[in-house]
């Protein structure tokens, strides 16, 4: 298929077989348990994980999602889908912090469930130092990159019709808040990894709540690109609340 005709059904096959490739690789017993050995009394038994973690995870991702699809919907219905073009255009240029975000996420969950369970040396404290170093080298390279790029070349990134001053505007309020997201990932992982899910839920329904009503406000006073600031608000209040859940577990 040529890549100018590659379609979203075609994308998504290609996703799903990927998928499947991979599943070799964890092995014949992985599998064996995965799709060999389901019994009615294994299912019966995940009531208590549902009521116990699934159900909070759950909550914590549809509200977390939603505060993000929220924030699209809201200027495009008001402002139209140029004007959030423009806003999304501003954010691929934190793309490489939310990748390096989520894979140091599934590398250091595990290293922080060892730090919990004493099995490590440097102990709950030094593990979640150390993924909060990594994430901040990450961010201040990406932070550097970006503005070079909206500075010096904006054009090598973003079309003549988006002003060079509205996509640095956009890049800074960004980065301000893949940073506050950032800060705030070695402890959203550390209750992960001790399986506190509903302190995470809670919070990120409470962020939600102003996240949301904050991109309203700042669309109608500041336009469109400021709606951005709303999402900054929610990520703050994210932050603070997790830091409150988790500092218990850093003692």
């Amino acid at each position: 298929v040529p890549f100018k005709a590659v379609s979203l059904a075609f994308a998504s096959f290609g996703m799903a077989l990927a998928v499947l490739f991979s599943l070799p690789m964890f092995g014949g017993a992985y599998l064996g348990r995965q799709f060999l050995q389901l019994r009615p009394a294994a299912l019966s038994r995940y009531g208590a994980i549902w009521r116990a973690h699934s159900s909070w995870s759950l909550i914590g991702v549809i509200t977390t999602e939603a505060t993000a699809n929220a924030h699209a919907y809201i200027v495009t219905a008001f402002s139209g889908p140029s004007e959030f073009a423009r806003i999304a255009a501003s954010a691929l240029l934190i793309r490489p912090i939310a990748i390096a975000m989520n894979a140091f996420t599934e590398y250091e969950r595990p290293r922080l469930a060892r730090a919990l369970g004493g099995m490590t040396p440097d102990g709950v404290t030094g593990a979640v130092r150390f993924f909060r170093f990594a994430l901040a080298a990450i961010w201040a390279v990406t932070a550097l990159v970006s503005l070079a790029l909206t500075v010096l070349a904006p054009r090598l990134m973003f079309p003549a019709r988006y002003s060079a001053s509205d996509m640095i505007t956009g890049c800074i309020l960004w980065l301000a808040i893949a940073g506050v997201r950032l800060m705030r990932t070695p402890e959203s992982t550390l209750l992960q990894a001790a399986g506190r899910f509903r302190p995470l839920a809670l919070a990120s329904v409470a962020s939600c709540g102003f996240s949301v009503a904050a991109v309203v406000v700042l669309l109608v006073l500041g336009g469109p690109l400021w709606s951005v600031a709303g999402i900054l608000l929610g990520e703050m209040i994210f932050a603070a609340l997790i830091w409150k859940s988790a500092a218990a577990l850093k003692a």
